[in-house]
């Protein structure tokens, strides 16, 4: 009996990790940064680590060097608002991004934070990459 209580409970307690560890949702689209006039292909991956809480990573490029920000993020991905806070590669750098889904898209505005003071850098729109559709 006790191998059996034992047995569900390690069992109960890995199903919150079954369930929301696995989902992960991908969006394409572009962002700009309006300081430097600069414009590129941006791409988000959100990894559920619960309900409307998110993993992110943005991979872009930025003068033909690639990059990957790495944070979280919190809102549903389907509808409403999502906001979230990342860090660049070297973790010296702060960014803050917050977005709306509108018609399936997510737009939004990224900020560095860097240094205590806030400041806008730009805007970004995602959307479901074509595969998914």
């Amino acid at each position: 009996m006790r191998r059996v209580v034992l047995a569900l409970f390690v069992g109960l307690m890995a199903l919150p990790l079954m369930v929301t560890g696995s989902e992960e949702k991908t969006l394409v689209g572009e962002y700009v940064w309006t300081e430097r006039g600069v414009s590129d292909e941006l791409k988000a991956v959100f990894v559920a680590t619960g309900e409307n809480t998110w993993d992110v990573s943005f991979n872009f490029d930025f003068r033909n060097k690639p990059y990957i920000y790495k944070g979280t993020a919190t809102g549903n991905l389907t509808s409403g608002k999502v906001e979230g806070t990342v860090l660049n590669d070297t973790e010296k750098r702060t960014f803050t991004f917050s977005g709306e889904f509108v018609d399936g898209v997510l737009k939004g505005t990224h900020r560095e934070t860097t240094e205590g003071r806030e400041r806008q850098t730009g805007t970004f729109s995602l959307g479901a990459p074509v595969d998914a559709l």
